[in-house]
């Protein structure tokens, strides 16, 4: 899912993603805001320069997968969409201070049908629901990274 990417970390990627996915009323909007949530200071957090860019080394993995959906409401020319899903978010290789971790959370996706496609026209985020860990043991920074590297990414939306 294009919102939960790593592209959103860096300014031109997001707005190439909003650029993609937004009813082309809604991207200013939802441009500033976004803007507002990805500050150098939120980078910084994640291990990242105000750039959005990976120290030398490092590996940064941003990835939502949707776990399964719930419509809403439903018209001809909008719907909302709720979608619980997962992420994985960190940094990975030798010295990371923020390692990948996982995150669930649901969003609330609100689509306007622009004549060809469903665009997004607002959005919302709530924790959970998030399931209890499994009894399994973390991987490793290496197989994380070899695993990204792999299995690479959907191309889809992003």
């Amino acid at each position: 899912m294009a919102l939960g990417s790593a592209d959103m970390f860096r300014t031109a990627g997001r707005h190439t993603v909003l650029a993609t996915i937004a009813d082309p009323t809604a991207v200013q909007p939802l441009q500033t805001r976004l803007d507002q949530a990805f500050t150098p200071e939120t980078n910084a957090r994640y291990g990242l320069d105000a750039e959005g860019r990976a120290p030398k080394k490092l590996t940064f993995i941003s990835r939502t997968v949707p776990i399964g959906t719930e419509l809403a409401n439903y018209s001809d020319t909008g719907t909302k969409v709720n979608v619980w899903c997962n992420s994985l978010v960190g940094l990975t290789g030798e010295g990371s201070q923020v390692p990948v971790t996982e995150n669930w959370y649901t969003l609330g996706v609100t689509m306007r049908w622009t004549g060809s496609d469903w665009k997004i026209i607002d959005y919302s985020r709530k924790a959970g629901p998030a399931p209890l860990p499994a009894d399994q043991q973390a991987a490793t920074s290496e197989e994380i990274t070899g695993a990204v590297q792999q299995f690479g990414g959907f191309r889809y939306a992003r």
